[in-house]
């Protein structure tokens, strides 16, 4: 079970993914439409955001997560081969892999846990915050 609530996932996730649009934006505008790289780079966070344990099966969840960080780390690992490549660095450049970095934790632990077969989706009641809602 992973100790982090859904906020965490939900505040890493789109630091992460906001970065990874932007990154990607400055990267492959002429090449991709905004549309496409907008799904691309915030589609793990709208999986943690809408794909709750409350609401649909643990299994599709729990699917769905490692779907989502799957997602996340093959696109910061294209963004990254695409900024390494890119014949002129956009301006500011050092920040966005930073940025992305902080989505490759929830990414990397939910990935480590499935692995080992101990990933349980938290529920709204492990958070801790469910009262706010």
């Amino acid at each position: 079970m992973l100790n982090w609530s859904n906020t965490k996932y939900k505040f890493t996730f789109g630091i992460g993914s906001l970065a990874m649009t932007a990154i990607m934006a400055e990267l492959w505008k002429p090449i991709l439409p905004i549309w496409v790289i907008m799904v691309v780079a915030l589609l793990p966070l709208v999986v943690f955001v809408f794909v709750h344990p409350d609401e649909m099966p643990a299994g599709f969840v729990r699917a769905a997560h490692v779907f989502a960080a799957v997602w996340y780390v093959a696109s910061v690992a294209a963004s990254s081969v695409g900024l390494c490549l890119a014949p002129k660095l956009p301006n500011g450049w050092i920040i966005f892999p930073l940025f992305c970095a902080m989505g490759l934790i929830p990414a990397s632990l939910v990935l480590s846990q499935a692995v080992r077969g101990r990933y349980r989706v938290p529920s709204e009641h492990d958070d801790g915050d469910s009262a706010a809602r």
